[in-house]
């Protein structure tokens, strides 16, 4: 098996929202309740979900992982000061990825320039096979060319493990509400 990494392009749009949607519900099965999946990826939503992906991808590193020519992964971070399209809420009210960053902009004082992992997936049919590394491998490489010090990252409890085994450890743990429903996870940093 060889794993390509490239970079994102909006051709990928679509079958990311995709993958990000079956890969919630099931790999993350294991660790949330049928109720806590459809809060965080709710079916219905997923055109709502590639129009806001489609603005905020561009502004951001993104990379995908390609098995044999098919998409098999993606992940993307914020670099420390790098304007982000369409992040900025209407009539000066910080949206809550703004609040996230400010919050993390807060810890930089402490430990360096901070780069943000916000997403990272591989298909629910790719698991173990090296495609979050790979991609994880890269991003972090980014980030240090980027002026990072740390990278941070909001983890799953599906992920959690996996980052702990890359360096990462938890800063605090958490409970994000979406549509109603709280969903554990975990703020986890990792100093480059």
């Amino acid at each position: 098996m060889s794993i390509r990494i490239r970079r994102y392009n909006e051709r990928d749009l679509a079958e990311l929202v995709l993958l990000f949607q079956e890969t919630v519900h099931t790999v993350n099965a294991r660790d949330y309740s049928l109720e806590q999946l459809q809060a965080w990826a709710p079916q219905e939503q997923m055109e709502a979900r590639m129009e806001a992906w489609g603005r905020q991808l561009p502004g951001r590193i993104a990379y995908v992982a390609e098995v044999n020519g098919r998409l098999a992964g993606f992940g993307d971070l914020e670099l420390p000061g790098r304007k982000r399209p369409g992040a900025s809420a209407a009539n000066g009210v910080a949206s809550a990825s703004d609040r996230r960053l400010l919050s993390i902009s807060r810890r930089e004082q402490r430990g360096g320039p901070t780069a943000y992992l916000d997403r990272l997936y591989v298909h629910r049919l790719r698991q173990g096979e090296g495609i979050a590394t790979a991609l994880l491998a890269v991003l972090e490489q980014e980030a240090r060319q980027g002026g990072a010090a740390v990278v941070t990252t909001e983890a799953s409890l599906t992920a959690e493990a996996f980052f702990r085994r890359r360096g990462y450890m938890v800063v605090q743990r958490q409970l994000v509400v979406r549509h109603g429903v709280e969903l554990p996870n975990c703020v986890m940093s990792k100093c480059l």
